[in-house]
């Protein structure tokens, strides 16, 4: 929606102009020869082309002098304005200057040839509110002088200039309607400009402005929300990333009826005002500060894109004369009655009051500038080097109204917050650090968020760590590293949406105020361990929605992982009462004090709240282990030795004293030594599927009757596997199984889909279906489905056995689910279960071969994973399918 570098064009005003008085040279009167003149050859002189003949000052006129001579005398005429400061004339075309009050001007058209012969037409020129010469879009004006009206008949850049505007105290407003869009832009935009520029040339690199506009979109036909966007830094484009003042339009705005739209300044204070196109006075509906202008004057517009409008009854008002807009208010309000400033610091008091009154004649005035200051507009800065207690009155000029707030200035480093990523301010203590909370979606997605608050306000520091890097692709904010949050009070109801980001350099913004607050950012960046580190600490003061000074706080988050790792929230993001925004009856609650979180009201400097034991390294008959868990609430870490056990021995089985060879169905008899202290055992040695035990593999047939290898999954060869007919992938008795595993493993198996059974239906979940299963159990699993499971196909399904499920989607990028089937019919997977310590992995490689042109060639990967709740327990690996077709070719384990 950039609209840029727009140069002056000066608007040709094409006015039609009636004739009410001529005159010819002396004599007078069509082509006479008067006294003298005789034989000059030239008998008359003839204005056309005035139609009309009161005109507005900035418009243009082409006029035409018709001379009657004889043959061979010029015919040439010369133009002259009796007053060249209200009208130009040159080879008949008139411009019209500006004129502050009704001019009258006479254009004279005089024959070269006879200097006796002319003749003249008499315009009165009258003053035109907008700035006709310097304004853009073509505006008809004929309706004007009638009914008021500019009409701008077809969708364009349009600029009409206030005439009169050039200050730092007005009020401008017009009577406008929208009658069409420019075909092809879904975003048009109409309201009031505010600019430095005296040409209309509005977004125009290098210039400040602002505008107050229509947040129309062309597919609808009614609006009601309006905003105001300012320049952005680089001066370039306007910067919709910070709109300043939302408002809504009541009654909304309506394609073909008329409303009114107000702006006005004071100083560096502005207000908008909307109503009917009825109302004789308009109701101002929201207000911001703008600080770009400084104390320089600047223009005013009626203004917007890609829309065709009329504009009428234009109002303005310059200097005093908007005192007559303000109110005396009943009462004065601050959002804050104290302040605790640390030396040095400062603060702004923020005065309220209801109505629509003069801010400007605010006073404030320090019982001690020695001890805090504070300037004309409400600025407190503290003393460096004095402490002490001040009171600042806050009045109002011209009435008794008065209010005060208590300035406390301190040396305690506990009010002193430096915003720069660090977390050395007194603020943030042990006890703080401690009470943190782990916003985590998984190991490479989290972060540690603390929080803290003091007289001043609210504090968060943010630890934000992700395995991918943000999108960062402009105006799309959630592509950005970022934090949601939504504050709660006493009531326990949320307020509108925060959104603390890393794009443009770092922000916290109220979503619906579109108010900024400070913040630091340090942009996610790659470290030494692969992922991305960044950090954020912001402020909120008080006075911000729901954040109340001695009221508790409550707080709901979620956050993106860089637009890629997918959302993740807090329990409390959206309150649990049928999707409401109250806190009441939620469970693992988070509040703020002074000493950071609290869940419920329990704290983490109080004790931690652990999850199980994960080994991280098992103990053996010689040598000591290792666990560790983590706090479910702000992911602190105990760490715990696991004793020397003197029966857990370590078998090296390649080396073992084979009795009995273990096959690709039975266990094998061996002796073994132990690794660690020599101890010798007989063994049982796992199954080597390797060692096929039917006689007659491979010679004979295509696989093992013993192992399955080379099998359709525990059918007769050429059977589908059809859960209607086989009883259901959940029973594990349908299950190819390969047995039971303890401790670390990868197991890799090879099969080929040879085909699916029916083709695909209209919906896509049907097909979605025709896939194998590969299945992870628990030992002691029965059979049923009672959750000792986990079916590891691309739909993921975890059983209670597990604590946290790893999946990368529905299905792998690029899979059409119309043709899924088709593809499945001819392809090849590669499955490597892997499991090291309590998480287990399943990788997945398609391989997609000739069949009727799908995919082919084309190989898809996936990965799976889950976190165990016993990770000592022995796992069984498992294969089933539905609706297809799958042979064994290969099935490999390693240690």
């Amino acid at each position: 929606m950039k609209k840029t570098n727009y140069h002056l064009l000066s608007l040709l005003c094409a006015v039609p102009l009636v004739l009410t008085g001529c005159t010819t040279g002396e004599g007078g009167g069509g082509g006479n020869t008067p006294a003298g003149s005789k034989g000059s050859g030239v008998s008359s002189v003839k204005i056309t082309g005035a139609d009309e003949t009161t005109v507005l000052d900035g418009t243009r006129v082409s006029l035409k002098a018709a001379v009657t001579a004889d043959d061979g005398v010029s015919t040439k005429v010369t133009w002259k304005s009796s007053d060249e400061a209200v009208a130009k004339v040159q080879n008949g075309v008139v411009s019209f200057g500006k004129v502050s009050e009704e001019k009258k001007v006479t254009i004279t058209a005089t024959s070269s040839a006879d200097a006796n012969k002319s003749d003249s037409v008499e315009f009165t020129v009258e003053h035109s509110p907008f700035d006709l010469k310097n304004s853009r879009g073509g505006a008809d004006t004929s309706l004007y002088l009638d009914d008021g009206s500019f009409i701008v008949e077809d969708p364009t850049d349009i600029a009409l200039i206030y005439a009169d505007v050039h200050a730092t105290r007005w009020y401008v407003e017009t009577t406008m309607q929208i009658d069409k869009f420019l075909e092809g832009d879904p975003y048009p935009k109409v309201g009031i400009m505010a600019s430095d520029r005296d040409d209309g040339a509005w977004c125009y690199e290098g210039s400040h402005q602002i505008f107050y506009f229509v947040d129309s979109a062309a597919a609808a036909s009614t609006w009601s929300a309006m905003n105001v966007v300012m320049e952005n830094d680089d001066l370039t484009n306007w910067d919709w990333g910070h709109l300043l003042s939302p408002a809504t339009a009541s009654p909304a705005i309506r394609k073909g009826e008329a409303f009114k739209l107000g702006l006005m300044r004071d100083g560096n204070k502005f207000y908008q005002f909307y109503g009917k196109a009825t109302d004789m006075a308009l109701k101002a509906v929201g207000s911001f500060e703008y600080n770009s202008f400084g104390e320089e004057a600047n223009y005013v517009w009626v203004g917007g894109w890609a829309s065709a409008l009329t504009v009428s009854d234009p109002v303005w008002m310059v200097g005093d004369e908007i005192d007559s807009l303000y109110t005396v208010p009943e009462g004065l309000r601050v959002k804050s009655a104290e302040e605790v400033l640390f030396n040095g610091e400062s603060c702004q008091i923020q005065v309220e009051a209801d109505g629509l009154w003069d801010r400007n004649k605010v006073t404030y005035i320090s019982s001690d500038p020695t001890i805090a200051a504070v300037d004309a507009y409400g600025h407190v800065t503290a003393a460096a080097d004095k402490t002490g207690e001040v009171t600042i009155t806050v009045g109002l000029q011209g009435t008794q109204l008065a209010t005060e707030v208590k300035i406390i200035v301190t040396d305690d480093l506990a009010y002193r917050v430096v915003l720069d990523g660090e977390m050395n301010d007194a603020i943030w203590s042990e006890t703080v650090k401690t009470n943190a909370y782990k916003l985590a979606k998984n190991a490479n997605n989290y972060e540690i968020i603390y929080a803290a608050k003091n007289s001043k306000g609210l504090y968060l520091f943010i630890d934000y760590v992700a395995s991918a890097a943000a999108n960062n692709r402009t105006n799309e904010w959630w592509s950005w590293a970022n934090l949601e949050f939504k504050l709660a009070g006493n009531d326990k109801v949320t307020s509108h949406q925060y959104w603390l980001s890393a794009m443009n350099g770092g922000e916290i913004c109220d979503c619906s105020t579109q108010t900024h607050h400070e913040i630091y950012c340090k942009a996610p960046s790659l470290g030494e361990d692969n992922l991305y580190h960044g950090v954020f600490e912001a402020y909120l003061p008080y006075g911000c929605e729901k954040l109340v000074k001695g009221e508790e706080t409550y707080i709901c988050m979620g956050t993106n992982y860089e637009g890629k790792a997918g959302w993740v929230n807090t329990a409390v993001w959206r309150g649990n009462n049928d999707g409401g925004e109250s806190f009441n009856g939620a469970t693992n609650l988070l509040s703020i004090s002074e000493d950071g979180f609290a869940h419920d009201g329990v704290k983490c400097s109080d004790g931690h709240v652990y999850g199980q034991w994960t080994v991280d390294s098992a103990a053996n008959c010689t040598e000591a282990g290792s666990q560790h868990r983590e706090c479910a609430w702000c992911g602190h870490i105990d760490t715990e030795v696991i004793p020397v056990n003197p029966e857990a021995h370590v078998y090296d089985y390649t080396n073992a004293q084979i009795a009995t060879y273990p096959t690709c169905s039975t266990t094998g008899v061996g002796t073994c030594a132990c690794t660690k202290c020599n101890h010798i055992e007989e063994t049982v040695l796992p199954v080597d599927y390797t060692n096929h035990s039917d006689a007659e593999y491979p010679a004979s047939h295509a696989h093992c009757h013993d192992c399955g290898i080379g099998s359709y999954l525990a059918n007769a060869e050429g059977d589908v596997y059809d859960r209607s007919t086989v009883g259901g992938p959940w029973d594990k008795a349908g299950w190819h199984d390969f047995g039971l595993f303890e401790g670390n493993f990868t197991f890799t198996i090879k099969l080929h889909m040879e085909g699916c059974k029916g083709a695909p239906t209209a919906n896509p979940d049907d097909n979605k279906w025709r896939t194998i299963l590969p299945f992870v159990y628990k030992e002691g699993y029965a059979g049923t489905r009672d959750g000792h499971f986990y079916r590891m196909d691309w739909c993921g399904f975890g059983g209670e056995d597990y604590v946290n499920n790893i999946n990368d989607g529905e299905f792998p990028a690029g899979f059409d689910y119309n043709i899924i089937n088709q593809a499945l019919s001819n392809m090849d997977i590669d499955l490597v279960y892997t499991k090291v310590g309590a998480v287990i992995t399943l990788d997945w490689v398609w391989t997609c071969l000739a069949t009727e042109g799908y995919y082919v060639g084309k190989t898809f990967e996936y990965h799976q994973g889950a976190t165990l709740i016993d990770p000592n327990a022995k796992l069984g690996i498992a294969l089933a399918a539905e609706f297809t077709y799958c042979l064994i070719t290969k099935a490999e384990l390693a240690r």
